[in-house]
């Protein structure tokens, strides 16, 4: 690509990028699936995860002021949860750390995240092999 074009494209990938860049830096960032419309972007950063221990991840909420930030997980191979309640602590900024994350077996877990905004209610998930 000639020198002369090289600046406009880069900006144009920028300025089409920069938000989610910005929001959640870390490479190892996975962004959330939706499961409505219209809520912000949500990105989780997994901690390596051990078959029953403890474990956590950070979630980044882009461009939202949540209210109330509710983090599962789910099997759906089995039908259950986790047997514990994860901590969650705002660190403000949109992120959040969130702790006693107990995935008892191997297999596919789903992270499920829910938030609830001055907008309402908008769910999240990630799929998570766990080994």
């Amino acid at each position: 690509m000639p020198a002369n074009r090289i600046a406009p494209a880069l900006s144009l990938f920028l300025g089409l990028t920069g938000a989610c860049l910005a929001c959640a830096d870390d490479p190892d960032a996975q962004r959330m699936a939706p499961q409505t419309a219209g809520g912000p972007e949500v990105y989780a950063v997994l901690d390596p995860s051990v078959i029953a221990q403890p474990t956590g991840l950070e979630l980044v909420v882009c461009d939202s002021a949540a209210v109330e930030v509710i983090v599962d997980a789910w099997m759906p191979a089995h039908q259950h949860g986790m047997n514990y309640a994860p901590d969650i602590k705002d660190l403000g900024a949109g992120r959040y750390a969130v702790s006693n994350m107990v995935y008892h077996m191997p297999g596919l877990w789903q992270l499920k995240v829910t938030l609830r905004t001055a907008a309402g209610k908008t769910g999240y998930v990630l799929d998570m092999p766990i080994r």
